[in-house]
């Protein structure tokens, strides 16, 4: 997947698999540019094997670099509350109604 960010405000992805090449999951450091990817400040490269867990804000821009072997396999939850958005407002665009 390329540079994104999750309409959430917590994001949990679960390793299935870890027979794999590539595929690691680069976090952006909150980065709200176009193109974090290219900043000079480097990510954090994250791969973990099966059944761990990976929590993470679901504003922060992140993306999963190219597979180059096997199958990456992966359970990801996005967790949403009505309650901190009424009074936080969304993650992505601070609207609270």
């Amino acid at each position: 997947l390329g540079v994104h960010d999750d309409n959430s405000e917590l994001t949990v992805n679960v390793a299935l698999s870890e027979d794999y090449e590539g595929g690691t999951l680069a976090l952006y450091h909150r980065a709200r540019v176009a193109h974090p990817q290219r900043l000079e400040k480097r990510p954090y490269h994250h791969r973990v094997g099966l059944g761990t867990m990976l929590l993470h804000p679901g504003e922060l821009l992140h993306e999963v670099l190219p597979l180059t072997a096997g199958e990456r396999q992966g359970l990801i939850v996005w967790l949403r509350s009505d309650a901190y958005r009424r009074q936080h407002g969304c993650a992505l665009c601070r609207r609270t109604d």
